[in-house]
């Protein structure tokens, strides 16, 4: 890779059968940690043309499943017509930031870069900085906000790099064209 883009998120765990009953669930619920503990989540701490590292923060203690995309920055077609653009963007703390889909692939004129409003997945890199939470806080056609989110291992309000992919499927034949 020229310029990868490493996109990686924590698995949910699947229900087990020893779940699926109510009482089952409302004991789970009860043992869940309550607002005051924040959620695990995965930065890239370090990344190169052949390989990268996931962190998970805060460090849980227990085996958690991690799910990785890693793609070249920039527009991609993917089979079938959905549209996909993968990027970095360096941000702020504390501010939303927006990303314009202007500034990465050609748009039409109002800047739109999808027929629809598209998914966007998140995460941060930084290295030694350390990683803060990075959230999507809206999207739309012509781009999307992202914000960070201090959290309690990472020293100082440094700006921070934020991976970012969007997609949304080819509209119907006949629809978004013209």
């Amino acid at each position: 890779y020229t310029h990868p883009v490493v996109i990686a998120c924590l698995v949910p765990p699947r229900p087990s059968s020893a779940l699926s009953s109510p009482e089952a669930l409302r004991k789970l619920e009860a043992e869940q940690p309550r607002a005051a503990t924040s959620h695990p989540y995965v930065c890239v701490p370090f990344k190169g043309a052949s390989s990268f590292t996931v962190q998970l923060l805060p460090p849980s203690g227990t085996d958690q499943q991690v799910a990785y995309l890693v793609l070249e920055a920039g527009p991609h077609t993917l089979e079938g017509g959905a549209r996909l653009i993968a990027g970095e963007s360096v941000l702020a703390l504390g501010e939303p930031n927006r990303v314009p889909f202007q500034t990465i692939v050609r748009t039409d004129a109002a800047g739109a870069a999808f027929d629809s409003v598209p998914s966007v997945l998140c995460t941060p890199q930084n290295g030694e900085a350390g990683c803060h939470h990075a959230v999507c806080d809206t999207a739309d056609t012509t781009g999307f906000t992202l914000s960070l989110v201090a959290t309690d291992d990472v020293m100082g309000a440094k700006p921070a790099a934020v991976s970012f992919a969007a997609s949304a499927p080819r509209p119907p034949a006949g629809e978004g064209e013209g």
